[in-house]
């Protein structure tokens, strides 16, 4: 079973810290403008308008994604200024904060795992993909219905169901060589069950925001938060 973003992103996946830089800064108005195109590209905070919070933010997440940092680290740099963007405590705040950390974790981790897979040499050698669930009491509905559906690679089904399917999903899946399968274990029916909006599909081209397009004081917050990210260590 493929480990799942937990409370430590352990060992560094750079194809995961590549796709969660590429997601850029957004707020509600711009995610709205581009959810159903481009949401997996745009890194927003629902509620938070300031640019400076959610630029802020998108750092301390590129920092724990490059790091492998614990959540708690996550949580502490980020916490007071979301629970004042909230108007929240910090004892209320601090499951949504869990949530943020957690949902791009997996979202970068899975993105870093579909890079990986459609690699042709991998797509020739292990050209079958299984969805794979965590079953436990906290397993949704959708996940646990779509926990071992057995595709080729090119299925459409993994257009509209590449984990993560919902906030804190801990779903990913596997790449398995043609003999790895054994007979009646392709899925002949695909569950039909959608996704959470903005989830479940494998990430496009890089979407970035137009700092012009941007009331002028939230430019120089934007191009900010667009500028290169330090290079990683060796």
């Amino acid at each position: 079973m493929t480990p799942s973003p937990v409370a430590a992103l352990g060992d560094r996946f750079d194809e995961a810290i590549d796709a969660f830089r590429e997601t850029a800064p957004a707020f509600d108005a711009a995610f709205d403008e581009i959810r159903n195109a481009a949401s997996s590209r745009a890194f927003t905070i629902a509620g938070v308008t300031r640019a400076d919070v959610v630029a802020s933010v998108w750092r301390a997440m590129d920092v724990a994604i490059a790091s492998g940092e614990a959540m708690a680290t996550f949580r502490a740099a980020v916490l007071p200024a979301l629970a004042s963007a909230w108007g929240v405590s910090g004892d209320k705040a601090a499951p949504r904060v869990e949530t943020i950390f957690r949902t791009n974790a997996a979202v970068a981790y899975n993105a870093g795992r579909y890079r990986q897979a459609r690699h042709p040499d991998t797509v020739r050698l292990r050209p079958i993909w299984r969805f794979d669930a965590l079953l436990d009491g906290r397993t949704s509905s959708i996940c646990r219905t779509c926990h071992g559906t057995t595709l080729p690679a090119d299925h459409p089904w993994w257009r509209t169901h590449l984990s993560p399917l919902h906030h804190r999903c801990r779903s990913s899946f596997v790449t398995l060589r043609a003999s790895q399968v054994e007979p009646g274990e392709m899925t002949d029916r695909p569950p039909e069950e959608a996704p959470t909006g903005g989830f479940g599909r494998p990430p496009e081209d890089p979407w970035r925001p137009d700092p012009n397009a941007y009331p002028a004081p939230l430019r120089p917050a934007i191009r900010r938060a667009l500028a290169p990210p330090p290079p990683l260590p060796a």
